[in-house]
């Protein structure tokens, strides 16, 4: 749960400091007006889910990751989660 306050922390930063971003960074186009969040974990709790439904900016995005097996190794899978309308 904790994650969506670090993000929305992290949102406000950007916001209050997009000038110096857009300097450090000219070569990219920096838009701050629509800023988006997107949180990845291995599960999200009813409390984050709904919390994030209740939040009209920024869009939040959530993602799921799965650990995989592949060719004897382990891979990430990651699926959109659907926090945001579940």
């Amino acid at each position: 749960d904790g994650l969506l306050l670090r993000g929305l922390s992290h949102v406000d930063w950007v916001r209050h400091n997009v000038a110096n971003i857009q300097r450090m960074y000219p070569e990219l186009m920096i838009d701050a007006t629509r800023p988006r969040l997107c949180l990845v974990a291995p599960a999200f709790s009813p409390v984050l889910k709904g919390a994030v439904r209740q939040i009209v900016g920024p869009d939040i995005a959530c993602y799921r990751y799965h650990e995989v097996g592949v060719l004897g190794g382990t891979g990430i899978f990651i699926e959109r989660c659907g926090c945001e309308d579940e």
